[in-house]
Parts: C-alpha cells; sequence; structure tokens
C-alpha cells in the first residue's frame, strides 16, 4: 500500500518517523497546535472532556481502538491456537448427536444474493485456509449456521454414527493454475450395519495460493520448487506467481503455467538457481502477490523491495532460502516452533520454516519490533521489549540457520546472543542497507556467536570460586556457572583423564574492578591442574589435585587473594579443548561503530575464513576486556584478540578498531591482512603491538594493509616478514607510526610477485640513512626489486625521519635495480630527505608517473640522518638542553672555520645561520658526550646496558630511540661497539635532497613528473615524451635557458618557478600547443629574450586559438647586470615600428584570453 505518513500508519503508529509530514498529510496545521499548546495544564482550566464536548465527539477513540485490539487479540489467540492440518485429528466426539470437526465459524455477507427485504443475505462459512472450499461445513440447512458440524442428519445407534449424506455448503471454485493441487488427504471410516468398514478419501488443498499484500511498481520475485515437484497429466508441474492490482481496476498479471489460458512457464527452478518472474511496470500500485504451489515443497523465495507488511501464517517445512530484504517488516516472524522465553521472549513459536538454512532481512527496520509486539500475542509494554530486541529476534530463526544477512536492522543496546546455532556459518550484520543509510547498533559487544570451547569458568571472583572465604580448602565451586553446567566439563571428551577428572589450566585475571587476580596460595598462574568431581557433580564442587593427579592441592584464601581468576579445560600441556568442528565462517560487522569488545566464538570457531569489522571501535575480547596498568604485561595479553583457531582464515578486515596486532603466523590460507586507520590501544605492551613474528609461514598472503596504523612496532628490515610470501601482491604502510624498516637486498626473497608498494609517513626509517639499500654494505646493493617483475607501483613517500640514495655515490652497479620491472607505471619518493642524483630510470618504458619532489626537508636536529648534507635554518637560543651546543654542532658534522660544502665559502668559528655541514652520528665509544646536553640513541649496536648507563643521568632503560642526558662521564668503555647517538635538540636545518644535474627522461608514455623542492644544478635536459602533460621542477637551482619542450607537445602545466633560468631559445615552447599553465616567476630571464620568447607564444596561439592560458613571468632578478624580463623589456625590444611588433603580439595574446604576468 503506498505510504502516506499520517494518513495511513501501521498499528501503535509506529511507522510514523516524521511527525511534521504527518501533519501537513492530515491536513492540520502545526501553529494551530502552538496556539493551543498547554491548555490543559493546571490552572488553565480547559479539559479533554471540553475539547470532546466542542468536538462533538461522543465515543471514546481509545477505549474503541483497546477494545477492538482486544478483539484482535483474542482472534488472532484462537487462530494460533489451532491444530494444522497435517496433525492426524481424530472425530471422536458428539455434541448433541452431531460430530463436531475443529474450525472457526463466522457469518459474511454475500453481496451475489438478497433477502426479502432486498438486503444482502448473511451466510455462514468458515476460517481454515485461504480458500473457502478447502474446509468447508458439511451438513445441512439450517444447521449449517450454526458451528461446523459433520453430518445434520446423523443418527445414533449404539456406538455408531449413522448419516445420510456428505455435501459442501458453497460450491467449489473451479482451478485457475496447473499448481492448485490437492495438498492433503481427509480419511473417514465408515462401518455399515452389517460391521464391516470402510474407509473414504477426501482430497483438500491448504495453503495454496500463498497470499502476501504489497505495494511496488517493479519486482524481481524468485523461487525454487524441491526436485520433482508435482506431476498432472501435462507432466511437471510449474510454480506460478499472480499480481492482481487493487487499486480498483483489478488488473491481473501471472507468470503462466504451461497453458493456452496462461502461457509462459517458470518451471521449478533450482536452489543454487532459482526461477526468476521479473515484472515491470510504469507505477508502483497496491497489489496483491499470490504465488501458487504446494507449500510443503517449496525450498526457496525470494521477494525484495516490495513493501511487505507481514510473512504469511503457512507453514513452509521445506523452505530453505529466504530473501526478503528491502521491505517493512517489524518483526522477525516466528520461523521455529521451539522457541525459549530466556532467549526469544516466548516459548513455543508457529513453526513457519524450522528447515530454514539461509535468510536475508537487510534493510528491514526491525527496531520497531517492541513497538509492534505491545499489545500482542501477549506481550505487554515490558515483555514486548525484551522480545523486540534483535538477539531476541533472531532466536526466532530455527537452529537449522547456517546464514543470516540483516544489515541495518536494528538499533538497540543487547549484545546478540546466538551462541545456540551450531551450524550458523555466516553473520553479515552492517550497519548499512542502503549506500549511505544506516541503522546502527548501541550494544558494546560483537554478536555472541557458537563458541566451541569445551568448558570454562569465565572470568569468576574470589567469592564465586572460593565462596567459603579465608582459610585453606582443597575444592573449587563452580555454583556461578550455569546450571548442570559441571556435566560440559566431565563429558569424556578432549582433555579428560576420565568420566571424573580433567585436566584444566588456571590463570588469574584482571577483575571488573580493575585488580589482577592474586594470593591463592597452592596454585600458580598459569600452570595446569587436575579437576576430579565430587560424587553427581550436582553440588557443584569439584577437588583440585596436582597436573601429576598425585595428591590434591591444597589452597590458601586470605584477604590478599583478590581480582580475577578463571579455570579452563585443556590438555595435559595447557591447550585448550575444543568441541567437534562447528564454527563461525563469515562473520562480518562493518559500520557498527559501537562495538568495543569481540565476542569469542569469532577467533575459536575452527572454520572461520573472513572477519570483517571495519568501522567498529574494537579494543579488547570479551571475555577478559578488563585492563589495569600496574600489571601491564599480563593484562596486555589478557585482553588481546588472540591467534585464531581456524587455519582456514583468508581475508581479515579491521578498521578504526585499537586492538592488538593479531598473530597470524602460520595462516597459511591467509590472503588479506588489513588493519587500518587506527592508534593501538596504550594498553598493550610491546609483545601485543609488535608485527615481528606475527606472519610468518603465510605463503598465500596476498596482500598487507596498515594504512594510518599507529603505535606498533616492528622492524621490517630485521623480521623478514615479506620474505617467503610468493602470492604477495601488496603492502601498504602508508602513514603508520611506532614499526621501522627499509628496502635491502633479500627483503622480497622468494615473493617475487609484488606489484604495488605503498610506504610513507612519518617515522618510517627513522633509524635508517639507507632507506633504499644502496650504501654497497652486505644486503644494501640496490637488488632489492632484480626479481619483482611485476611491479607496478613504487610508493616511498614522506619518511621525511629517514634519509637514503637513488644512486650509489661512487659506484652504479650499487644503484637502485629497477630495470627488470618492466610493468613500473609510477614511482613516488617524494619527501624521504634524499641524497645524491637522480635515476633515469630509462629501462622502465611503461613509465608513467615519476615523483621525488621535496626531498629538500626541513626538520629539527633530531631527525638529521648521516652523510646527507644540511643548511641550518634556524638556531635556538640558550644554553638549554634543546639547543644545540657548539660542541654537538662539531660532533655532527659542522665544521668550525672550514669550507662550506655547499657555497665554498669559510665557516665562522661558531655556527651561523646558512651555514651547511654533511652530518655524521657521534660513536659514543670515541667520543665524550656534552654533560647536560640530550643525545639519543640511533643504533644500540653490541653495547650492554650497564655501558650505555655508564654515560647517561640516572638509569633508563635502552632501546632505539631512547633519549638521554648525558653525564660527566668520559665515553663508553670495554671491547663492544657498533653505538650512535645523535643531539637530541630543536634547531631546525634543512636538507639539500637530490643533488646533481637532471637525466634524460626517454619514457614514450611519461606523463607527469614531479622534481621540485630539491637542489639539481645546470642546464635543465631536452625531453622528447609525446606524453608528458605535467613538468614541476620548480625550487632548484637550474640554470641556462628556459628548456626546450618542442619535442613534448601535449604539455600543460610547467612549474619552473625559484631557479636561475636567465636565457631563451627561439622554438623552445611554440610548439607547445597545449600549454596552460607556465610559471617561471623568481627566475633570472634577461630582457633580450623578450623578442623571441613573446613571438613563440603568439605563434603557439595561432597554431592553436584557444584562452584561458596563463604564463607567469613575475619577479625576474637578472644578476649580471643585464636587464630583466618584463614589460619594459617587450616595450623597448625595437620591434615597436611594425605592425608585428613584440608589444602587438603581447596585447593581442591577453585580448584572446591569455595571461601574461610580468613585471
Amino acid at each position: 500500500m503506498a505510504i502516506f505518513r499520517g494518513l495511513n500508519i501501521g498499528k501503535g503508529m509506529i511507522d510514523v518517523d516524521d511527525p511534521r509530514k504527518a501533519l501537513i498529510n492530515l491536513g492540520l496545521n502545526r501553529e494551530d497546535f502552538d496556539l493551543i499548546r498547554g491548555i490543559t495544564q493546571a490552572g488553565v482550566d480547559v479539559s479533554l472532556t471540553d475539547f470532546h464536548a466542542l468536538s462533538g465527539l461522543t465515543e471514546s477513540q481509545v477505549t474503541t481502538f483497546k477494545s477492538l485490539a482486544g478483539s484482535a487479540e483474542k482472534t488472532l489467540v484462537i487462530l494460533e491456537g489451532m491444530s494444522d492440518i497435517r496433525v492426524p485429528m481424530d472425530f471422536n466426539m458428539s455434541i448433541s448427536n452431531n460430530l463436531v470437526g475443529q474450525a472457526i465459524k463466522f457469518n459474511y455477507i454475500d453481496f451475489d444474493t438478497v433477502d426479502g427485504d432486498d438486503f444482502w443475505t448473511l451466510t455462514g462459512a468458515d476460517i481454515s485456509t485461504s480458500r473457502t472450499s478447502s474446509w468447508s461445513p458439511v451438513g445441512t440447512a439450517p444447521n449449517e449456521t450454526d458451528y461446523i458440524i459433520y453430518g445434520g442428519e446423523i443418527q445414533v445407534t449404539g456406538d455408531s454414527i449413522a448419516f445420510t449424506s456428505l455435501e459442501t455448503t458453497t460450491a467449489p471454485i473451479s482451478k485457475t493454475f496447473r499448481a492448485e493441487v490437492a495438498t492433503h488427504v481427509i480419511e473417514m471410516n465408515n462401518t455399515n450395519a452389517a460391521g464391516s468398514t470402510s474407509t473414504h478419501q477426501f482430497l483438500a488443498m491448504k495453503g495454496i495460493p500463498l497470499i502476501w499484500d504489497t505495494y511496488f511498481r517493479d519486482a524481481d520475485l524468485g523461487a525454487n520448487i524441491i526436485s520433482g515437484g508435482v506431476s498432472d497429466s501435462q507432466g511437471i508441474v510449474p510454480m506460478t506467481w499472480r499480481i492482481t492490482n487493487t487499486d480498483g481496476s483489478g488488473t491481473s498479471y501471472n507468470s503462466g503455467d504451461g497453458t493456452a489460458a496462461n502461457p509462459g512457464s517458470l518451471g521449478l527452478g533450482t536452489l543454487t538457481s532459482p526461477a526468476t518472474y521479473t515484472f515491470r511496470d510504469t507505477s508502483a500500485k497496491p497489489r496483491t502477490l499470490e504465488f501458487f504451489y504446494d507449500p510443503s515443497k517449496i525450498e526457496s523465495l525470494t521477494m525484495k523491495t516490495i513493501n511487505l507488511l507481514d510473512w504469511t501464517n503457512v507453514s513452509l517445512p521445506a523452505l530453505k532460502k529466504l530473501n526478503i530484504e528491502s521491505n517493512d517488516f517489524s518483526i522477525i516472524p516466528q520461523f521455529r516452533s521451539d522457541a525459549t522465553v530466556a532467549k526469544s521472549g516466548y516459548a513455543g513459536g508457529a513453526g513457519l520454516a524450522t528447515a530454514l538454512e539461509e535468510i536475508t532481512l537487510t534493510g528491514n527496520n526491525l527496531s520497531r519490533g517492541a513497538q509492534f509486539l505491545n499489545g500482542i500475542d501477549g506481550f505487554t509494554e515490558t515483555t514486548s521489549v525484551t522480545a523486540g530486541t534483535a538477539s531476541a529476534q533472531l532466536n526466532r530463526l530455527p537452529t537449522t540457520i547456517k546464514k543470516i544477512t540483516i544489515n541495518g536492522c536494528f538499533t538497540d543496546s543487547v549484545p546478540i546472543d546466538l551462541i545456540d546455532y551450531e551450524i550458523l556459518t555466516d553473520l553479515n550484520m552492517s550497519s548499512v542497507f542502503q549506500r549511505t543509510l544506516s541503522r546502527i547498533m548501541t550494544a558494546t559487544t560483537s554478536p555472541i556467536v557458537y563458541d566451541p570451547l569445551e568448558a570454562t569458568t569465565g572470568l569468576r571472583s574470589v567469592a564465586d570460586l572460593w565462596p567459603g572465604g579465608n582459610g585453606t580448602i582443597t575444592t573449587i565451586s563452580l555454583a556461578s556457572l550455569p546450571s548442570g553446567y559441571v556435566a560440559t566439563w566431565f563429558d569424556n571428551a578432549n582433555g579428560s583423564l576420565s568420566a571424573t577428572k580433567i585436566y584444566v589450566k588456571y590463570d588469574q585475571r584482571v577483575s571488573a574492578t580493575s585488580v589482577m587476580g592474586a594470593g591463592v596460595g597452592g596454585l600458580t598462574d598459569g600452570e595446569v591442574y587436575v579437576f576430579e568431581k565430587i560424587g553427581d557433580g550436582s553440588g557443584n564442587l569439584v577437588n583440585v589435585r596436582t597436573k601429576a593427579d598425585d595428591g590434591a592441592i591444597t589452597m590458601t584464601i586470605s584477604g590478599s587473594t583478590v581480582g580475577g581468576h578463571s579455570f579452563t579445560k585443556c590438555d595435559i600441556n595447557g591447550n585448550l579443548s575444543h568441541y567437534g568442528s562447528n564454527g563461525i565462517t563469515n562473520y562480518d560487522t562493518y559500520k557498527q561503530s559501537s562495538i568495543r569488545k569481540l565476542s569469542p566464538g569469532v577467533y575459536r570457531s575452527p572454520n572461520t575464513v573472513r572477519v570483517d569489522i571495519r568501522q567498529n571501535r574494537i579494543e579488547t575480547n570479551s571475555e577478559y576486556p578488563n585492563w589495569v596498568s600496574t600489571s601491564k604485561a599480563a593484562s596486555s595479553v589478557d585482553i588481546s584478540i588472540p591467534a585464531f583457531r581456524s587455519t582456514n582464515l583468508v581475508n581479515f578486515y579491521s578498521e578504526y578498531n585499537t586492538h592488538n596486532i593479531i598473530d597470524m603466523s602460520n595462516q597459511v590460507n591467509l590472503k588479506v591482512y588489513s588493519h587500518r586507520s587506527a592508534v593501538v590501544s596504550s594498553k598493550y605492551d610491546t609483545p601485543e603491538k609488535t608485527l615481528d613474528s606475527k606472519f610468518d609461514n603465510c605463503p598465500a598472503l596476498v596482500e598487507f594493509n596498515i594504512f594510518k596504523l599507529r603505535s606498533l612496532s616492528g622492524n621490517f628490515k630485521t623480521n623478514g616478514m615479506f620474505q617467503s610470501k610468493p602470492e604477495l601482491s601488496k603492502i601498504d604502510t602508508r602513514w603508520g607510526t611506532g614499526f621501522d624498516g627499509g628496502l635491502q637486498d633479500d627483503m622480497f626473497l622468494g615473493s617475487n610477485k609484488i606489484k604495488r608498494i605503498l610506504w610513507g609517513g612519518g617515522r618510517f626509517g627513522r633509524f635508517n640513512n639507507d632507506l633504499l639499500g644502496t650504501s654497497g654494505a652486505t644486503n644494501h646493493q640496490g637488488q632489492t626489486f632484480v626479481n619483482s617483475t611485476g611491479l607496478i607501483i613504487l610508493y616511498i613517500h614522506y619518511n621525511w625521519w629517514s634519509s637514503g640514495a637513488m644512486k650509489h655515490p661512487t659506484d652504479d652497479q650499487y644503484d637502485l635495480d629497477l630495470s627488470n620491472c618492466g610493468q613500473l607505471s609510477a614511482v613516488y619518493l617524494a619527501g624521504n630527505d634524499l641524497r645524491g642524483g637522480l635515476l633515469s630510470l630509462n629501462a622502465n618504458t611503461n613509465l608513467k608517473f615519476y615523483d621525488a619532489q621535496r626531498n629538500s626537508v626541513n626538520k629539527e636536529m633530531y631527525r638529521m640522518q648521516a652523510n646527507q648534507t644540511y643548511t641550518i635554518l634556524s638556531l635556538r637560543s640558550g644554553t638549554g638542553t634543546d639547543a644545540t651546543s657548539l660542541e654537538q654542532w662539531v660532533q655532527s658534522g659542522w665544521v668550525s672555520a672550514g669550507t662550506d660544502p655547499v657555497s665554498g665559502l669559510p665557516h665562522a668559528t661558531t655556527p651561523t645561520v646558512g651555514d651547511s655541514f654533511v652530518a655524521q652520528t657521534i660513536n659514543p665509544k670515541t667520543v665524550q658526550m656534552t654533560t647536560g646536553k640530550k643525545y639519543v640513541i640511533m643504533q644500540v649496536g653490541t653495547h650492554s646496558v650497564g655501558e650505555w648507563q655508564s654515560i647517561m643521568n640516572g638509569t633508563p632503560s635502552i632501546y632505539q630511540g631512547r633519549v638521554f642526558i648525558a653525564n660527566a662521564a668520559s665515553a663508553i668503555g670495554g671491547t663492544n661497539s657498533g653505538g650512535e647517538v645523535i643531539p637530541y635538540t630543536y634547531d631546525r636545518i634543512k636538507g639539500r635532497g637530490l643533488t646533481g644535474t637532471f637525466p634524460v627522461l626517454t619514457q614514450p608514455l611519461l606523463n607527469n613528473v614531479r622534481m621540485h623542492t630539491n637542489s639539481f644544478i645546470g642546464q635543465f635536459p631536452k625531453l622528447e615524451l609525446p606524453q608528458l602533460k605535467n613538468l614541476e621542477i620548480q625550487y632548484n637551482e637550474f640554470s641556462g635557458s628556459i628548456p626546450d619542450f618542442s619535442a613534448c607537445p601535449r604539455i600543460r602545466t610547467l612549474k619552473m618557478q625559484n631557479n636561475r633560468l636567465s636565457t631563451y631559445t627561439s622554438g623552445f615552447l611554440k610548439d607547445c600547443t597545449y600549454m596552460s599553465n607556465f610559471n617561471f616567476s623568481n627566475n633570472r630571464l634577461r630582457g633580450t629574450i623578450a623578442t623571441d620568447l613573446i613571438n613563440d607564444l603568439y605563434e603557439n596561439y595561432i597554431a592553436r586559438p584557444r584562452g584561458g592560458v596563463t604564463v607567469n613571468f613575475l619577479g625576474q632578478s637578472a644578476d649580471d647586470g643585464v636587464a630583466s624580463f618584463g614589460l619594459t623589456a617587450i616595450e623597448n625590444d625595437g620591434t615597436n615600428d611594425s605592425p608585428d611588433s613584440t608589444i602587438n603580439k603581447l596585447a593581442a595574446l591577453r585580448s584572446s584570453g591569455w595571461t601574461i604576468l610580468l613585471d
């Protein structure tokens, strides 16, 4: 039906989602209500009765509606109490000599006949099926209008019933479709006067068709029938859909049944490939939808986006798959017949689909469940809230269910409990149901699915396990566990010594009050013990014995026994015991942003294949989520998400979640690990935050993605995590923090399918001045990618703490070798504080993007890297620990009174802004630190902790990155070595970046080159790049002429500002007919180039007339006494007497929409 909010609404007005729109639809003015707002408050003396009198109302609509609702509820109770026809009924009850059958009698108006007063006649019928002919009353008048009886002419003779005839009171309706077949047989036993008994059978049809009220324009209706279906004289009977408009037109459509009257046939379809009836119309209408087939043979139904409000009350015992997404259900129908009050909020159930295996309910607003239930089926306002939660509604599904897709349906805060659904394999419960539309649950625990762990106490207090208080004891109480739980411990399954003895692992836990468990005398945290059942276990007490089962454990409970504790069934080695092979396979809670804790059934399932918890807020597991800073190491382990038990895990997606780095080692099927856009919680200790060893033996890994994942630890360069992964294709570590690394020759050993490397952001390579692995040292000889023949993107971007070189300074055999990367399309090496020359990469003929911009990086002294040349930008005043002392400058490579490595000018005796120096690290074994100044450890080397602490104030822990204040001691002594430090000060310096002359690039597909903010020198070479569109080489030290771009006809953007260009050669820009924005500002262009330059720009326009071109020549400052290029130079170039003067051509360009900026 059409939904006009306010004009037609659901029960309880639950679908009035916009009260203002509802008022408009009802023709009511909100301002009118504002006039009477508050008029019935105390002191105003206007009552509701006054309003009723003024309006002429005589009956209380509240009372009337409640009465109608009560009557409807009673009728519903009677209807639901009816016996199903598939249950045999014995007719052996007689009332007034009449045999009474089970059905409900009602009267209806027969519009086809009238009585003597010319009124339509009132006729009796019964309710038991969708067809009035199916269970019609049997008997003769006048008894037919009483209650349904069999035998109006019944004669009772002793124990026998005799009748003269059986007939229906309503004529049978002719069948329309072949699928209208008998579904049931009614049997009557007849014993005649001679004592001979015979059986009479009557054919009956029930549940054909299934009927729904709908509202839609287009529909794609799907179904399938179990193999074989039903047959008639023409063969196998096909299913039939019928759509009848209820807008007054009565127009009807059907899918056909293979007859001349109803051409077309859908057949039976299959479960994997259902038959589809595609219906299209020009507008949405209210319609009755009918499906014709024996209900007991329907295996799947798909009825999406047709505004279904209610489900059929006909049981579908063979139904396995149901898709009713994007409809308007308020409550999940009672598909199961064995619901419990504890889980579903009611007992029993209609059993509408007791064999259901897959259901899709995405987009139905089931958050209205409590409102819908209130006042029906015996639900009160209180009980309807419980029964309307997501958890209770999902427990209306039968335990045969295997796959649930229910995206964007709920908003309540009760954790979903599906632990009883042992064969559930797929749970898809994203909040998103339509593009950007979503409904988000507010539960903080992720949906609880079946957990195969055999037995555990879970987190328990001292009072739970040792309720006797202080003293010595040899028993543990399990009374706080669910009733009968003791039996599950002693079931002779895994970890059992016998029917009465099992192994258990004892663990101390953090309690809900943030206290770490401690103080149980006789028990050791993490140790294995034996539980011995006492008697039949009904007392919930077990003896605690040693692991060797050679004696009882005497436990001492005292005032110091605090915090949380747990016992978990295990084997003799402490490995947890699990049941069977059931468990979740696919688990998806995408964008359920309230979830903070992951339920254990996800990681303990033996079958987990895919986990998608993107845009949740998961920090811990839900078993032991409590943490305390005083026991960080232990509680960090407890709260963490442990390694997945399943070795079938293929895809793991996590986003916005602050949980630990999960141990994925030995996940031999893992293809995608994505944990991105989050900061790992500060509750976690280093072992839970490190990447090291977490991805060993993952040979199937294709994608590793920790984009924007921060506060980690680990080192790619030393942990070998990218080796021996033959399928690895993509690595994305951009903008993460806490981990380190850099290229080295064996980084991708055994991983030759690398296609995309995306590394970038902040501290990556912080302790590494050889980011690209080209130093020439062992394993750093530029060979990282020699076997990466499929590499497409190399993105090592903005690692400004680091440094390195593409080219070895003296031996090109150690240059970064990309020559075998024939598919290489993009190289991004921007912002890495790189030094030395630029590789041409001309062997990479598919290269399209080449970006090494901004390698001249501004940074503080504590971020400097050895071998890079830096220029001092600013000096901090004073003598505090943040300012670099003269001694520290010298230790770092600045030379007092020495020659500047950039300008060639002599230094003063103290550092000055503008001075340059080649940075070096400090060897603490040979150089004494400056007393009272800060330093940071770059390399720990082989020095002992004591040796390091000998030069520090205090006794801090020692690690790479440790900042310390030097004491007055001499340098580190002993025979150990390898330590390196630099000053930890805040003076600002700037790296030179890439230097030397620019190489000639020849790649035919190259279209984007960004090399600005470096220190390239000399003449920029002529490029022959037919696809070049963008060239950015500003903020370098190029000199000589504006480059020759005559062989770059498609160039659009050129940025060469802030260089040292001085001249121009005719023809260099004339053929750049796609030029759009060229910037030559702040160079040293001479006025003598005016004629040739403007003439070429004019010829450029004539070759391809267009506007919107900008050429910037502002800020020229020739330094050789020659006039700078500008408007004056153009006006005085000696051509003013000619019609083709340079100034006229400039004017013509400007009038044609060119912006030429001149001083």
